[in-house]
C-alpha cells in the first residue's frame, strides 16, 4: 500500500514538473517571436522610428527659433518688447540683467517639446500597424556650439503578434545657441559700464553677426544671426538702456550782494546716478570753480545776468541762468 501511494506522489511530482518546463518552454519561445528589441527593427519598423525622430527634431527646431525671435522664451514674461516683427523679451532692464539663464532656456524648451510631441504621432501613413504611447519626458542641454535633446517617449509598435518598444530619441540640433548667449552677458556688461555707448570694435570680433538696432530713444535690440549646416539662426533681445541724466542745479534765481563785501557761495548740484561733474560761467563777474564754488568781491553796482552749467563726465549738461543784483 506505501509502495502505491509513494508511486502516485512521484507520478504526480514528475508530471507538475513537466508541465511547469513546458510552460517555460512556451513562454520563452512565445516572447522571442512577439517581442523584439530596437536593434532587430525590421526596414517597415524603423521608418517609423526615422518619421518620430525627424518629427521630434523638426519641434525642436521650432521651439529653438521660437527662443530666438523672443529673447530667450517660448512663453514670454509679462514685460516685453512688442515689435512689428517680434514680440521680445528683456535682456537687461534699465540696470537689472533680465537675459533668461541656459537653464531656464532649457527648460522652456523641454516644456514645449512634451506638450507638441503629440503633433508627432500621427501614423496615418502607417495605417497597417498598431501603436500604443506613453507620456514624453524631454532632457534638453544647451552647449556652446549644440543643443542636444533626449526624449524619452516609450511607443510599442504593433504588427499582428509581433510587438517592437521603442524607448527613447536623441536629436543633436547644431545651433550655437551657448555661444550666443556667452556673447549676449558680455554685451549686458560693457552697457552696464558704459549705458550710452555701444561699443562696435567689441562687438565686431565675433564670428557671428551683431546689430544693435535703435528701437527707440532709450531701448536697443540686439540681433545676433548665424549660419549652421546652412541654416539661419537669429536670436534676439531688448535693452531698456536707463539713460544717463544731466546734472540739477539747485540754487535761487535771484541773488543780491553788495558792493566791496565778499561773497562766497557753493552752488548746490546733484546728479541723478552720481556722476562726477563740472561747474563752469559764462561771465566775467567771477570764476566758478570746479567744484561750483563761487568766491569774489563785486566792485560795480548793477544787475547781472550769468548762466552757471554744470556738466558730468558722459558730457551731459544742465545750465541754470541766475540773475546777480549788486547793491552799493
Amino acid at each position: 500500500m506505501k509502495d502505491n501511494n509513494k508511486s502516485q506522489i512521484s507520478f504526480f511530482m514528475l508530471a507538475g514538473l513537466i508541465l511547469t518546463l513546458f510552460s517555460i518552454l512556451i513562454f520563452v519561445i512565445y516572447s522571442s517571436k512577439s517581442k523584439i528589441t530596437e536593434s532587430e527593427l525590421p526596414s517597415e519598423l524603423l521608418n517609423v522610428k526615422y518619421y518620430l525622430e525627424e518629427c521630434v527634431k523638426n519641434r525642436a527646431e521650432h521651439g529653438l527659433n521660437l527662443i530666438g525671435m523672443q529673447g530667450g522664451y517660448i512663453t514670454l514674461p509679462e514685460n516685453h518688447l512688442n515689435t512689428n516683427y517680434s514680440s521680445i523679451a528683456y535682456g537687461l532692464y534699465s540696470k537689472q540683467v533680465t537675459l533668461p539663464s541656459l537653464g531656464a532656456m532649457e527648460s522652456e524648451l523641454e516644456t514645449y517639446i512634451d506638450n507638441s510631441i503629440p503633433i508627432c504621432v500621427n501614423f496615418s501613413a502607417f495605417s497597417y500597424l498598431k501603436f500604443e504611447t506613453e507620456n514624453a519626458n524631454s532632457n534638453v542641454r544647451i552647449l556652446t556650439n549644440d543643443v542636444l535633446i533626449n526624449v524619452k517617449f516609450p511607443i510599442s509598435i504593433i504588427q499582428g503578434e509581433t510587438t517592437a518598444k521603442i524607448d527613447t530619441f536623441n536629436v543633436q540640433v547644431p545651433i550655437r545657441l551657448g555661444y550666443i548667449h556667452s556673447i549676449l552677458k558680455g554685451v549686458i556688461g560693457k552697457t552696464l559700464l558704459e549705458p550710452n555707448w555701444i561699443d562696435l570694435a567689441y562687438l565686431s570680433r565675433f564670428d557671428l553677426k551683431i546689430d544693435a538696432l535703435p528701437h527707440d530713444n532709450d531701448t536697443i535690440v540686439y540681433t545676433i544671426q548665424g549660419y549652421q549646416e546652412a541654416k539661419q539662426y537669429v536670436f534676439l533681445s531688448a535693452f531698456k538702456i536707463q539713460q544717463n541724466q544731466a546734472p540739477t542745479i539747485n540754487v535761487e534765481n535771484k541773488i543780491r550782494l553788495f558792493d566791496g563785501e565778499l561773497f562766497l557761495k557753493r552752488v548746490n548740484v546733484t546728479d541723478p546716478e552720481e556722476d562726477s561733474f563740472k561747474c563752469s560761467d559764462d561771465t566775467a563777474l567771477f570764476d566758478i570753480s570746479y567744484d561750483c564754488a563761487i568766491l569774489f568781491t563785486p566792485e560795480i553796482p548793477g544787475t547781472y545776468d550769468v548762466t552757471i552749467s554744470a556738466t558730468d563726465a558722459f558730457g551731459n549738461k544742465a545750465d541754470k541762468n541766475i540773475i546777480f543784483e549788486v547793491k552799493e
